[in-house]
């Protein structure tokens, strides 16, 4: 098996819900090259309203990306969220996520490659300041890459499930449990979820030039438990990328939702990608 070069890395597709949102960050088919690895620093700022009150966030990660081999990778985000709600202002740690993943599939030339791997979420969160669910979460998920010139394509799938019996974390879930005004909401305003939720994501990515590369993806989620069962929302997230040296990339991207519901109003995100 072999591989094109570092430069695959830097202009492969990095849209995604940046976990928070949506939770399946996309899985990249990344050639490290040299590289042992990588690491992100993204910037997200987001806005929308639960039960006519308006709502806002900036959540701030740091994201480490490991591959030991070309076939496996282990990754980990560590977040945190200035939120603000009706009344009351927070800031904190949300859920710090696990990922790991293999490929038991590539081609000989690896330009396709087809991905396993599971997402683990844990309850590093304040659930009373709504910036976690107060539980643990798993996603696993599965993915396919292939690349044809300067096109890289993707899709990817996965389900999320809750690690609790209770379907209370959803938008629709409003409560009286927190201590925030008049602002009556149960869960993670950062990161609402129901139960368990079908999550699928598809997206192109194109060099156009040396240094400059677009995207554009469309991500989603079906809602598999409690009332809101069968409730989907869904998004588009168009990008660009620069790189402006072989082993950094800084992206600019934002999500614009396209269903009746939806869990933002809008997002937008800065982010810079450096391989070590």
């Amino acid at each position: 098996m072999t591989f094109s070069s570092a430069s695959v890395f830097i202009n492969d597709a990095r849209a995604g819900c940046d976990l928070k949102g949506c939770s399946l960050k996309e899985h990249q088919n990344n050639d490290p090259g040299n590289f042992l690895g990588l690491v992100t620093a993204t910037t997200l700022l987001g806005a929308f309203e639960i039960e006519q009150q308006n709502t806002s966030y900036i959540v701030t990660s740091l994201y480490s990306d490991l591959y030991p081999t070309p076939w496996l990778r282990f990754a980990l985000e560590v977040p945190f969220a200035s939120l603000s709600v009706p009344g009351k202002n927070y800031f904190g740690m949300t859920n710090v996520v696990l990922d790991s993943a293999a490929a038991p599939w590539f081609s000989e030339d690896g330009r396709s490659m087809l991905w396993v791997g599971n997402q683990v979420e844990f309850p590093t969160g304040d659930q009373h300041k709504f910036l976690g669910s107060g539980h643990f979460e798993i996603l696993p998920y599965s993915a396919f890459h292939w690349t044809t010139g300067t096109l890289v394509s993707y899709v990817q799938v996965g389900g999320r499930i809750a690690l609790r019996s209770e379907d209370q974390h959803d938008l629709t879930g409003a409560t009286s449990e927190h201590e925030a005004g008049e602002f009556d909401f149960h869960g993670s305003v950062v990161d609402p979820h129901a139960r368990t939720e079908w999550l699928y994501r598809a997206g192109v990515h194109r060099r156009f030039w040396e240094k400059l590369s677009a995207g554009l993806s469309i991500s989603g989620l079906t809602v598999l438990s409690n009332d809101d069962k069968g409730a989907t929302f869904a998004f588009f997230i168009p990008e660009v990328s620069y790189k402006p040296i072989q082993s950094m990339a800084i992206r600019i991207s934002g999500d614009v939702p396209f269903t009746p519901d939806r869990r933002f109003d809008w997002r937008t995100s800065l982010g810079i990608t450096y391989l070590f």
